[in-house]
């Protein structure tokens, strides 16, 4: 995602948190998880071996980065821009073409330094007659600045993984949805304001929220659907960068641990284990944080987590090489194809 840095740095989008999980809750987790997923152990090869693959339809990579290379065209997707508001009109396009209900939260957000910008939530729901829904986000936004760039460090970013990714992995997923209907109702939010806060060099020891996440917490008290939920979400950010490998987020484990499992045990069981390893990583804060604590909602990330760079993300990430030149087709896939067995294996 967006904005938030490595403990080491001191960023937000990440273990500010603490106090409302509970340290020692995590640590208990990450001890068992340890214990559980260490190696090649049998906890969590008895689960992928326990998975059946049930006929899902096959997400097309080609088809992923079509939309993401389409978002990356309109330029910078900065709220209150131009090419922010003909991007969000080409995601309304598609998920209606795909054949979603689509509904959209047009409001304003206060930023860091004061000032309001608009805030576009995209909502496109299939089958919503369903009851038992399963909820797919990510963001739309793309970084007001490259706050990791030595130079050009006030100048917008492509944001192609940080932003554009997530959004086409999952307009994907719903070209499928209008094709072949899973057991369960599904909706998608594309959430706006998620990357408009403040750079690291910007913080406030006394305001820990750093204005991330805009969109999501928007949604979360004010819900496109009264008393809205669902039996779990799945959030996409970051998962499109060539070598880019996913690992079990803390928050994630701590509120949707069976179902982030049941993921990776899928990825594994499609041959994606070397994106999906079973290792525990620290938490990171992005729009999932609040929805399963606001919206109570167990939600899970699928996000990029890079143990060699200070951010924790990729070396392109917050700055101008977060171009089309990082869009790796295979990565596309692999995260396409879990989400999409995930959802046509639900019963």
């Amino acid at each position: 995602m967006s904005g938030h840095r490595s403990q080491a740095t001191g960023y937000r989008k990440q273990e500010t948190v603490f106090g409302s999980i509970g340290l020692w809750q995590l640590l208990i987790a990450h001890c068992s998880l340890l214990i559980g997923f260490s190696g090649c152990s049998p906890s969590y090869k008895a689960e992928v071996d326990a998975i059946v693959l049930k006929p899902a339809p096959t997400f097309q990579a080609d088809s992923a980065y079509a939309h993401l290379a389409t978002q990356v065209g309109f330029g910078p997707r900065i709220p209150g821009t131009e090419t922010h508001a003909r991007c969000g009109d080409f995601l309304v396009s598609k998920l209606r073409q795909y054949g979603a209900t689509v509904a959209e939260q047009r409001d304003s957000v206060t930023v860091f330094e004061g000032n309001r910008l608009p805030m576009r939530n995209i909502i496109g729901s299939f089958f919503p007659e369903k009851k038992d829904r399963i909820l797919l986000v990510a963001h739309w936004d793309s970084r007001h600045v490259s706050d990791e760039d030595k130079e050009h460090y006030n100048e917008p970013i492509a944001g192609a993984h940080d932003g554009a990714s997530g959004v086409a992995v999952l307009l994907e997923v719903a070209r499928l949805l209008g094709k072949q209907q899973p057991n369960v109702g599904v909706d998608i939010i594309l959430f706006d304001t998620e990357d408009q806060g403040r750079t690291w060099q910007q913080g406030d020891p006394k305001d820990p929220e750093f204005f991330f996440c805009m969109g999501a917490r928007h949604w979360v008290k004010q819900p496109h659907v009264a008393g809205y939920t669902a039996r779990y979400g799945i959030l996409l950010d970051m998962v499109a960068a060539k070598d880019a490998v996913f690992t079990l987020e803390q928050i994630s484990m701590h509120h949707a641990a069976p179902q982030m499992r049941n993921a990776w045990a899928i990825a594994h069981r499609l041959g994606h284990e070397e994106q999906f390893p079973f290792n525990l990583t620290r938490q990171i804060l992005h729009d999932h944080y609040y929805i399963n604590n606001e919206a109570g909602i167990p939600t899970f990330s699928i996000v990029q987590h890079d143990n060699t760079t200070r951010s924790g993300y990729g070396a392109y990430w917050h700055t101008h090489n977060d171009n089309l030149g990082t869009i790796d087709r295979g990565t596309m896939q692999a995260v396409g194809e879990v989400v999409v067995q995930v959802l046509y294996n639900e019963e």
